[in-house]
């Protein structure tokens, strides 16, 4: 098999320029932007295209709200430019194309052209929402609750779950347990159990919980109530950008039939793995937490194009650190003061994980994310603020929201003796002469800084500027 510099985009991009027909270019070309979405910065061969990668973008493309035929048309469009780098001896032969068309066929019609992506922002108002004069609504709330917080629980599960049943230490399942635990009651759940089917009750919580997420009607009900919270417990993991394969392994029902379980594969993780995932999806939906996150600039690409496409779709960050630092050239007999990035491709933000797959469905173009290893199915990598907090001290540059000491708000007069705890300085020990605002136009104890005098070998006495964070009074 013969190689080729250009990886399997760029070939695919070639040979869509070389169509003598102008709307077959512009086909082709839509389906390579949607897949170039779909991988961001993953670096692929055409070894990489199996039915894996295959069913991890068909189920991405159907979370976005494509219908089945626009998923099928895509994927046959790749097929067909990938073909040619079989005939060029670039690529291997492979069924992998064929087998995901046959998928996509299975997937239900209540998936198709459906943009689950807003699903996340729906359970999460529900979560916070306070139902209690309804009983209910609040009912139907608790339930749901419970079935996303188990992992995405079958109603049949839910209606048959004893009342003693649950072993576990999450205090929102606790606080429903007992809500709900009565002495008399063999179920959890008072839904009328040995009353009626448990289809009946299935259907009743199914538009109870439609009419709490879409309460204008604007919702497709399945004909099987039964997986109904594990279909949502699937949108909101694919919203923390966690891969369809994963999804599949750790939803709690292999039963269910989605576009995530009829296009996947399930891959191999263990239970720890698993369970940390379950944690990840709970969380987000209890008090949605910031993190730290990396994402790396493409080519010819700035910091203004990324903030000016941020406020462009009203997508507010927590906060972005992008370090810069002064530098200074000779060039013939002047000196030229360049303020430049530290590392140019490099940003570092704050976000909550629900933001991060419309984030860069909106600035993919711009930036790709960093994963845990560079594979379009492993989860966007997340950084402790320790880890950030290590990184800024060694470059010597701080962000608004880091925390470097217990003492950082005690305040340094003149003449104290500090040591510099990072930067270029890290380690020197000197003393506080002065007190500087960066702005004088807009005064503000967070915008000073401390003048140190540094005391050198051979009677020599240095000054330098800190940021006071990075100062600790001895």
């Amino acid at each position: 098999m013969q190689e080729t510099p250009l990886s399997p985009i760029e070939y695919f991009r070639l040979k869509s320029s070389q169509s003598e027909s102008k709307v077959s270019i512009g086909n082709m070309n839509r389906a390579i932007d949607a897949f170039t979405r779909f991988i961001e910065g993953t670096n692929l061969s055409f070894h990489s295209f199996d039915d894996a990668l295959l069913g991890e973008w068909a189920a991405h493309q159907f979370f976005e709200g494509y219908y089945a035929k626009t998923v099928a048309y895509n994927i046959s469009k790749i097929a067909a430019l990938y073909n040619k780098a079989v005939v060029e001896g670039l690529a291997p032969q492979t069924i992998s194309f064929s087998n995901i068309l046959k998928k996509i066929q299975d997937v239900p019609i209540i998936n198709d052209g459906e943009n689950r992506s807003s699903n996340f922002r729906l359970v999460r108002d529900i979560f916070i929402s306070d139902l209690s004069n309804s009983y209910e609504k609040q009912l139907a709330k608790d339930i749901l609750i419970f079935g996303l917080l188990n992992g995405g629980l079958p109603l049949s599960d839910i209606i048959n779950y004893k009342k003693d049943e649950y072993s576990g230490d999450d205090s929102e399942l606790l606080r429903i347990v007992e809500r709900y635990s009565k002495p008399k009651n063999k179920y959890l759940f008072p839904l009328r159990q040995g009353k009626t089917t448990c289809k009946k009750i299935a259907r009743s919580i199914q538009l109870l919980i439609a009419n709490l997420l879409y309460p204008t009607g604007s919702f497709r009900i399945s004909e099987d109530p039964e997986f109904i919270i594990t279909d949502l417990w699937c949108d909101i993991a694919m919203n923390l950008g966690f891969s369809a394969s994963d999804i599949k392994t750790c939803i709690a029902s292999t039963g269910a039939s989605n576009f995530i379980t009829c296009c996947a594969q399930s891959s191999d993780i263990d239970d720890k793995k698993r369970a940390w995932i379950r944690r990840q999806v709970s969380e987000s939906l209890t008090h949605d937490p910031v993190r730290w996150y990396a994402m790396h600039l493409r080519n010819r690409s700035e910091l203004k194009d990324l903030t000016d496409r941020l406020s462009e779709k009203q997508i507010s960050l927590q906060e972005i650190y992008y370090p810069m630092e002064d530098i200074i050239r000779k060039v013939g007999k002047k000196k030229i003061f360049e303020h430049k990035p530290v590392i140019s491709w490099l940003i570092f933000y704050r976000a909550k994980a629900s933001q991060l797959k419309d984030l860069f469905r909106q600035i993919g173009d711009i930036a790709w994310g960093y994963r845990y290893i560079n594979d379009v199915r492993s989860p966007y990598a997340m950084f402790a603020d320790s880890e950030i907090a290590k990184y800024q001290l060694a470059i010597g540059t701080l962000s608004p929201s880091t925390v470097l000491t217990p003492d950082q708000d005690i305040k340094l007069q003149k003449g104290d003796k500090v040591v510099i705890l990072g930067g270029p300085m890290s380690g020197h020990q000197g003393t506080l002469i002065a007190e500087k605002q960066i702005d004088p136009d807009t005064p503000s104890p967070e915008r000073n800084i401390y003048r140190i005098r540094l005391s050198g070998g051979n009677f020599i006495n240095w000054v330098v500027d800190c940021d006071p964070r990075m100062l600790k009074k001895l």
